[in-house]
This record gives structure tokens, sequence and C-alpha cells, in this order.
């Protein structure tokens, strides 16, 4: 009889455990989906843009793969046409483009130097116009250094000047 009660207790203890882990399950595979969700709302978002800009501005009522076919569709056609214009026109429209890229690009930098620039001149204005810190506690002094005494060295003119220098070399003394 004990262990007939043991094992009705340990029975019910797995079941327990298994509902516990089922639960656990679908909660996971419910997260899983809103995820997947969540995913596809932004696509369909991301797809409906780009199907507005470039096919359709009117149209709001086809499903996101529709949308789809319809946005390659187009752009099938439009390098169709690319292929039947001259190299020329393809490459003057090419430059044009990388033309109105680069000076995006430039408007850009200019924008964001000329945000930097308003963002120190702010800084500066209120570190201006700020209250100023007054120094507390004693005032720092040098250290005094002994410095060594020079010592000045005459100068004696052993040259003799300019007027007596002819004097000089014809004199027949022999110094050396």
């Amino acid at each position: 009889m004990l262990q007939l009660s043991k094992m009705k207790d340990k029975l019910k203890q797995v079941k327990e455990e298994t509902v516990r882990l089922k639960q656990k399950v679908q909660l996971h595979d419910t997260l899983k989906t809103k995820d997947k969700d969540i995913m596809l709302n932004s696509l369909d978002k991301k797809v409906s843009e780009v199907f507005h800009c470039c096919v359709n501005k009117h149209c709001t009522i086809l499903g996101t793969l529709e949308k789809l076919t319809r946005i390659e569709n187009r752009m099938s056609e439009l390098v169709e046409q690319v292929e039947t214009m001259p190299k020329e026109v393809v490459e003057r429209l090419l430059q044009v483009k990388e033309q109105e890229r680069r000076s995006r690009l430039h408007e850009e930098k200019l924008r964001l130097e000329r945000q930097k620039h308003e963002l120190k001149f702010k800084k500066y204005k209120e570190r201006a116009m700020g209250e100023t810190k007054k120094k507390s506690g004693r005032k720092l002094m040098p250290r005094s250094y002994v410095g060594a005494t020079k010592k000045e060295v005459p100068e004696e003119d052993n040259r003799p000047d300019e007027e007596d220098l002819p004097d000089y070399l014809s004199s027949d003394t022999e110094d050396f």
C-alpha cells in the first residue's frame, strides 16, 4: 500500500510537470508568432512606401505580395527602357545622378558642421554667462630655487685698434 501511494504521488508530480512544460512551450510559440507578425507588419509598411513612391500613389487595397509583383514588373519595364536608350544618354544620366548624390552628401556634411559649430558656440556662451568659480584655499606659491652664481668672464681686448694695426704688423716683435 505504501508503495502504491508513493507511485501515485510521483505520477501526480510528473503530470503537473508535463502540464507546466506544455504551457511554457505554448508561450514560446506565441512569442514567436508575435515577433513574426511585427516583422511582417513592418515589411508591409516598407513595401507600401516603395509601391506608392514608384508604381501607384492611389491604390491601397492590394496585398503585400501583389504590391511586390507590381514593383517587380515596373522594375523590369524600367530596365528594358534603359537598355533601349543610347549609351551616351545613359552615361550622361548616370553622371548627373552622381553629381546630385555628391551635392546631397556635401550639403549634409555642411549641415552637420553647422550644427556642431552651433553646439560649440552654445556651450561657450553658457560657460561665459555662467558663474565664475572662486578659488578657495591657500594661494599656491612657487618654489624658491637657489640659483648658481654666474662668474663673469672679463673680456680683455688683446687686439690692437684699427689705427695701430699697420704698426703692429710691421713691428719686429717675436712673441712666439
